[in-house]
């Protein structure tokens, strides 16, 4: 395990290229501003072997305006979390929440892949919690966010649990997404758990 609190990825990128973590399971990086998380990294590779990744956001703060590219923040969550395929946990505290960032944690379908390459990160993902701060002070803040938005997330990881063979030979429940929280304060927004398909993914084992 690992935890840092960082003004600057770029500083724990640089320490990852001369670190060998083949047993690193969980990373926590605290930071200030938002305007870290579109550091591209280019030593994320060494944490292949990582199941849990907190991105906490420590310093909060009356937000009345959006100085950063919701953009470039996406893309640099993307060279981070591209490289940790085996990433179950991923907890995500920002002062935005954007639609750039809930389109990148949504799976999409093969044909929908851009040719040689997968658009497609954390796939092994079973735990999400996501935490937005500047919505406190103003829900304009989410404004680009629609309740398909957050459906299209959900539905794109959701698979009913079923028994499969194990390593081992043994049968063990195969489950995809169990687990996921969205802590971005929109009183304008319906309660998604009374909606299909989410109304149904509940009765099959979803925590929502």
């Amino acid at each position: 395990q690992l935890i840092t609190k960082t003004g600057s990825f770029e500083v724990v990128d640089s320490f990852l290229h001369n670190l060998e973590l083949p047993s690193l399971k969980v990373l926590q990086l605290a930071y200030e501003d938002d305007a870290v998380l579109g550091w591209r990294w280019s030593n994320a590779p060494a944490l292949s072997t990582l199941q849990s990744l907190f991105l906490w956001r420590t310093e909060l703060r009356p937000v009345f305006g959006r100085d950063v590219n919701d953009e470039e923040i996406s893309e640099g969550l993307r060279s981070l979390l591209q490289n940790t395929p085996a990433l179950k946990y991923l907890h995500l505290s920002a002062d935005w929440i954007s639609v750039q960032m809930l389109s990148l944690l949504t799976l999409r379908p093969p044909e929908c892949i851009s040719s040689g390459g997968n658009d497609n990160v954390c796939p092994e993902l079973s735990h999400l919690v996501l935490e937005s701060w500047s919505s406190i002070w103003g829900a304009d803040a989410l404004h680009n966010i629609t309740p398909n938005t957050v459906i299209d997330l959900v539905t794109s990881r959701w698979r009913a649990p079923h028994w499969q063979q194990g390593q081992e030979g043994r049968p063990e429940l195969d489950r995809s997404l169990e687990h996921i929280e969205l802590d971005i304060q929109m009183p304008w927004m319906v309660d998604l758990s009374t909606v299909e398909p989410i109304r149904s993914f509940i009765t099959q084992g979803l925590s929502f």
